[in-house]
């Protein structure tokens, strides 16, 4: 798998609203950086409260019914498992990059 397909497949899957919730995870993780020496750690904090967040998100349009909520919280945890390293090392160079980008503008506006 080349690595332009391995992007592709990571995101596919996404609509706008994943997108714009990753961008501002990404940055409010930004902004709890104290060093530009915390961005792994930034980076799996910000992976973590996404998936939390998608997560949720996925909770929420079920309506809180007991047969949709259970068959979500399985569908999600085998999506979890079968998760690829290649897969999560995209999302976590992304989220990092976003990272990185949004706490050099904010380094730039402080001054």
């Amino acid at each position: 798998m080349t690595s332009e397909s391995l992007v592709a497949s990571a995101f596919s899957a996404f609509d706008a609203y994943t997108y714009v919730i990753l961008v501002l995870i990404s940055i409010g993780a930004a902004f709890t950086m104290r060093s530009m020496g915390s961005i792994v750690t930034a980076t799996i904090a910000a992976l973590v409260v996404f998936a939390t967040a998608i997560f949720l998100r996925g909770l929420v349009s079920t309506g809180f019914t007991s047969s949709a909520t259970v068959s979500m919280v399985h569908d999600y945890w085998a999506a979890l498992l079968t998760l690829q390293f290649a897969m999560l090392c995209v999302y976590a160079l992304v989220s990092g990059t976003i990272i990185a980008a949004s706490y050099g503008v904010l380094l730039l506006v402080r001054g």
